[in-house]
């Protein structure tokens, strides 16, 4: 009933989570570079996915795991998201392009971590929090703009975007910087 890690060596490039599973472990699916389709059992009373492959609580209000091995470059977040969980995108190097909905609160520590290729993000105009280091060494990064509904930018959110030139942020709600 509980998926603790799946194999990071494993060559298969597709995995289904069946019905059975009530728990996924934090960072289950980390680095599985080779995983481009993560498919929930439609039985699975917890979870869910998309027609993308990307792995969600039932009702997809929470982005737990874009899989790392997909070669998409752009993502557009699901209007039904709220919440994009720790490590979602961790080192997901081929997306350059994502946008964040108008329904998104909380975007979750490391949740851009190492997405290396990333150029450009969208941040929709309800998100809150900005958790500690969600866009960590995204070296692509280039621009971001902030909206004003950010109340909290975790620590080190964008240490070592080393081509970020240009951060568009308005300071009205922001209690921690």
């Amino acid at each position: 009933t509980d998926l603790i890690q799946y194999p990071v060596g494993n060559t298969r490039n597709t995995y289904t989570i069946p019905n059975s599973v009530k728990t996924i472990e934090y960072f289950a699916f980390a680095i599985c570079t080779n995983l481009t389709e993560i498919i929930v059992d439609a039985g699975n009373t917890n979870y869910s996915s998309d027609d993308k492959g990307v792995l969600f609580n039932k009702n997809q209000t929470d982005l737990i795991q874009y899989p790392v091995g997909n070669t998409r470059n752009t993502y557009t977040i699901p209007i039904s998201v709220t919440t994009i969980g720790e490590r979602a995108f961790y080192n997901c190097t081929s997306l350059t392009e994502v946008t964040i909905g108008n329904l998104v609160e909380t975007i979750g520590v490391e949740a851009f971590a190492i997405c290396t290729s990333l150029t450009e993000v969208t941040i929709g105009n309800l998100v809150e929090t900005i958790g500690e280091e969600a866009f960590y060494f995204c070296s692509s990064l280039t621009e971001v703009t902030i909206p004003n509904s950010v109340t909290t930018i975790g620590f080190y959110a964008f240490a070592g975007c080393i081509a970020l030139a240009l951060v568009k942020l308005d300071t009205t709600n922001i209690t921690t910087i």
